[in-house]
């Protein structure tokens, strides 16, 4: 077994050696070598201190039967950067993973002000994908955001990834991003499901998700969580679309 380890570790290395000298790594926006996102240029993504509570879609997020979401923080505006337009694409959808880690640390910047007026033990539970999506894209990009966003912050925070993640997405729907907000809200009723209700009951929950447009996703992950008998619950996301 210790073998199988090091051979599989030398072949990662020789992987990332032969990926690198065929696709030079570089900055997405400035091109400075050897990293995705530099400093200067993750410097003019503006941060928000933006909450939601209602789109275009939803005129009002929160529901008056479950009335324990309080609304959804936003990081940044999606619409107001390019780099960050461009960001999220590569991550999402070219599947590199480490703008993922960058980006998780871009989030960092505004859940701390959110955690300090609101200073209390809160479960992390990124939202999580369908089985069919997992297996298609090979990672869920929610995990990476949260681990790199919570990871050693000093606050009272439990991370639930992957397998210990107590919501589950029991309904395929494809992707979001060519339906009008209505068929939005229709798409995701029903879709999450929860596998661990101890996990949940009378915690306070901030569910993690890449992007915001009309909420719809957020609002039913959230109300599957309440129905579980979750305390509080707030949506947290890298942009606001």
């Amino acid at each position: 077994m210790p073998l199988f380890n090091q051979l599989s570790s030398l072949l990662k290395i020789c992987r990332s050696a032969v990926l690198n000298a065929l696709f030079p790594i570089s900055c997405l926006n400035c091109r400075k070598p050897k990293i995705f996102l530099c400093s200067n240029c993750l410097k003019q993504i503006q941060i928000t201190n933006k909450i939601i509570h209602s789109t275009s879609t939803l005129h009002d997020l929160t529901n008056p039967e479950l009335p324990g979401f309080r609304g959804i923080i936003a990081a940044c505006d999606y619409h107001q950067s390019k780099i960050l337009k461009k960001a999220i694409q590569l991550f999402k959808y070219k599947r590199i993973k480490k703008i993922g880690e960058t980006l998780g640390k871009l989030m960092q910047k505004r859940i701390k002000q959110f955690l300090r007026q609101n200073n209390k033990p809160w479960i992390i539970v990124p939202l999580p994908l369908h089985r069919r999506k997992m297996l298609a894209r090979g990672f869920n990009q929610n995990d990476i955001l949260a681990r790199a966003c919570f990871t050693n912050l000093k606050f009272n925070i439990t991370l639930l990834l992957n397998k210990q993640n107590p919501l589950k997405r029991v309904k395929y729907t494809g992707t979001q991003t060519k339906l009008t907000g209505l068929k939005r809200i229709a798409n995701v009723q029903k879709v999450f499901a929860i596998i661990d209700a101890k996990a949940v009951a009378n915690k306070n929950i901030i569910i993690i998700d890449d992007i915001a447009t009309t909420g719809a996703t957020l609002k039913e992950a959230a109300q599957t969580l309440l129905k579980a008998g979750a305390g509080q619950v707030w949506g947290f996301v890298l942009a606001r679309d």
